[in-house]
């Protein structure tokens, strides 16, 4: 369909106006964020020692947009992922700027991810380690759509509270599926892939240490939709998303259970995530999101490399990495040690 190099030089176009049209908003959406006093403050659970602009997903939103207009060859389908980016930047906006409570975003969240299914960003399939496929039918397909699209959604709002930390797991992720869509021949998903890495490496140097700007629920929600409706199109790379973003999926399911052990609601704030550890036990911010960074991409590039019975050696190497890290930087934290 299309030439390899005209479809390069498309790739790069997409990337690239994805990522100016982010720096121009960027720039834009910090001075609004300042004029209206739509601002993080430092408290309780939060790294950040001053007050930062919390609308970097207003800034991502247009680009996005334009990711999903130059790369889908389904009207029906456009248009549902369209108004889905936009209901999901909205509720997490909400949040930014009134403070609504979670349960109300995670409704909100579920309402975003069934209509997203509704529009065909279904799970109906899974791939079986053993050979084969398994298929989940339409309900049970829909149902674990749901599951996913609302996971990855909260796995990169947890990611929000360092600089620099989800956009550059985002960025990675993004571009691992594009490289990954290019090897299965389907070139609307490489594009999509480009333009989303495009719109993330833009708003990336506002974000890094130390911020400008933050991604804010606008942002780690829509982000968080974009890369797992990415997953879900590509019905071959939901394994691949488990690889790349184990870590922040891991570190979400251990975040649930801690807080129904210790008998918290499970959307309280604390500063247990492994990135909060991690700098107790002496990292810093910026070494901190480096090696997140750098496990997300050593991890999804050997998606790229896997058959599908070591991808899932590959997955249990990772829950095993994830929970020493966990356990190590919980016994160096000065919290801890006796």
């Amino acid at each position: 369909m299309y030439d390899a190099v005209p479809f390069a030089a498309l790739g790069s176009m997409a990337f690239l106006a994805a990522g100016f049209a982010s720096v121009g908003l960027s720039y834009a959406f910090i001075k609004i964020g300042w004029r209206f006093g739509i601002l993080h403050h430092p408290g309780p659970g939060r790294l950040h020692n001053t007050p930062v602009v919390r609308l970097g997903g207003m800034a991502i939103l247009p680009a996005a947009l334009f990711a999903l207009l130059v790369t889908s060859e389904n009207p029906h389908q456009l248009f549902g992922i369209s108004v889905c980016a936009v209901a999901i930047a909205g509720v997490g906006l909400a949040d930014d700027v009134f403070d609504i409570p979670p349960l109300a975003k995670l409704a909100g969240q579920c309402m975003v991810a069934i209509a997203a299914v509704i529009f065909g960003v279904q799970i109906l399939a899974v791939s079986n380690p053993l050979g084969g496929v398994i298929e989940l039918g339409f309900w049970l397909g829909a149902v674990v759509s749901v599951i996913w699209l609302v996971g990855m959604m909260n796995a990169i709002n947890l990611l929000d509270g360092l600089d620099g930390l989800a956009p550059g797991v985002v960025l990675v992720a993004a571009l691992i599926m594009a490289l990954l869509s290019a090897q299965l021949g389907n070139p609307a998903l490489v594009l999509f892939g480009l333009a989303l890495a495009g719109a993330v490496a833009g708003f990336l140097p506002f974000n890094a240490y130390k911020a400008k700007l933050i991604l804010g629920d606008s942002g780690s929600n829509l982000l968080g939709f974009m890369i797992g409706a990415l997953a879900v199109l590509g019905q071959a790379k939901i394994g691949t998303a488990l690889l790349v973003l184990g870590i922040p999926i891991l570190d979400v399911a251990w975040t649930i259970v801690r807080r129904q052990r210790s008998g918290r609601g499970i959307t309280s704030r604390d500063t247990e995530h492994l990135h909060h550890r991690l700098i107790d036990a002496g990292l810093t911010r910026p070494q901190v999101s480096a090696v997140y960074v750098l496990l997300c991409a050593a991890f999804g590039a050997s998606a790229l490399l896997l058959d599908r019975a070591e991808k899932l050696i590959a997955l249990a190497a990772l829950s095993v990495l994830t929970t020493g890290l966990l356990f190590v930087s919980y016994k160096r934290s000065p919290n801890n040690r006796r």
